[in-house]
């Protein structure tokens, strides 16, 4: 049972939806979830059937319609929780306790039952009842400081990395605690923290400093820099613009820099001091050294670059947008994108499983319209009579 909205805990349930759990999805009556609201829509429509994030996040779950804070849609969600294997749910701390749906009163009919929990800061501390975002998120965790260019300010993440994380890791810990309800039929309540999350994924940051090794501070596309360094420890790792976009380039070997000299026909590199000698020299002059290699990218195009570097051995990458992605060779080869009828917006694509495996399948249906499901879930799963449900409808319950 999904009580999420939003992106970590919807996202959460995507993953356990792909790989084969039947999940429903309680939204309001009327409203839905709140990314039904959010843009994009198709052709600039607003409609509750047509978000993309939505659209994204709830593939293969079945909806239903229920007002929580009513004492019939209380008793309603009591009965599907005795049912349920897990309930995954991201209200405010406490507030579920409050609607008398805590865990002690959901697990009493059902003791293996699996609560997880997505929220943002987590069921304790002191920051429990702040309401966070991806941005907050970033600069609380530190992300936002590790990003961006050391004599720029800070820079949070691209999308909405810390909220995916904590779905992600809100998905491992529900299967994880589910199999161990599934050996001793005793659940157990899962508490993910989006901030937690997002700092353990700096952890090596902490790491490093800990360890006497400075303070990491922003590096750009450097591989890294200590506060109190003259510049990034290795180089070049660098984005350089060319004549018909961006090629990204990781040289991380004194193979790499000797082939990386030879492609680019200047001899000249391996004789300069400030370049020739190892990682930190190169790292200390940069810029420098981006501006004397930049030329070269700016006289060639993506494919010629991303083929050259290719055939010398330098590790480099071509940097796509969106459209770019969905064609990527290595992406069709792989059947990565795949295309999904619904009824509202039509046939588009979205990315399957990165897990490969034999026995291993990504399950893919659209994500439902609001309510799709009340009759199959009320009436066929809980075995309500069609008249009690017409009832509950005229009543706004569900």
């Amino acid at each position: 049972m999904d009580l999420t909205q939003g992106r970590g805990g919807p996202y959460c349930t995507l993953l356990l939806a792909a790989f084969g759990a039947q999940v429903i999805k309680v939204e309001p009556p009327g409203s839905g979830d709140v990314t039904r609201r959010e843009g994009p829509f198709l052709k600039d429509e607003p409609h509750r059937e047509r978000s993309a994030p939505f659209l994204y996040l709830n593939r293969n779950k079945l909806s239903v319609t229920l007002d929580v804070n009513s004492e019939s849609g209380q008793a309603l969600l009591q009965r599907l929780a005795r049912i349920s294997h897990v309930v995954v749910e991201s209200f405010a701390p406490g507030a579920l306790s409050s609607l008398a749906l805590g865990y002690d009163v959901l697990q009493r009919d059902n003791p293996a039952l699996v609560l997880t929990s997505v929220t943002d800061f987590g069921q304790t501390g002191p920051y429990r009842d702040y309401r966070g975002s991806e941005m907050i998120l970033d600069a609380l965790a530190g992300w936002a400081y590790v990003t961006g260019y050391p004599d720029r300010e800070p820079l949070r993440s691209g999308l909405f990395q810390a909220q995916y994380a904590a779905g992600l890791n809100a998905a491992i810990h529900t299967v994880a605690a589910l199999n161990v309800a599934l050996l001793t039929g005793q659940g157990r309540h899962v508490d993910v923290s989006a901030l937690e999350t997002a700092a353990h994924w700096v952890g090596s940051a902490v790491a490093m400093y800990t360890h006497g090794d400075g303070d990491r501070v922003r590096a750009g596309n450097w591989t890294g820099m200590v506060r109190g360094a003259a510049g990034p420890r290795s180089h070049p790792t660098e984005i350089y613009a060319c004549m018909d976009g961006y090629v990204g380039v990781a040289v991380q070997s004194p193979q790499q820099w000797e082939m990386f000299s030879l492609l680019l026909d200047l001899p000249e590199l391996r004789d300069d001091p400030r370049f020739s000698t190892d990682y930190a020299s190169r790292g200390q002059h940069a810029r420098e050294l981006n501006e004397v290699v930049a030329p070269w990218f700016k006289a060639r195009t993506r494919e010629e670059i991303f083929r050259l570097c290719g055939e010398y051995r330098v590790p480099a990458g071509m940097v796509y947008d969106v459209s770019e992605i969905l064609q990527d060779p290595q992406h069709e080869a792989a059947g990565f994108f795949t295309w999904i009828a619904h009824p509202d917006v039509g046939e588009l694509p979205y990315p399957l499983s990165p897990i490969r495996g034999e026995g291993v399948q990504w399950d893919m249906e659209p994500a439902p319209r609001l309510g799709q499901h009340n009759k199959e879930v009320y009436c066929g799963l809980l075995g309500c009579a069609e008249s009690e449900l017409l009832l509950l409808h005229t009543m706004g319950v569900v």
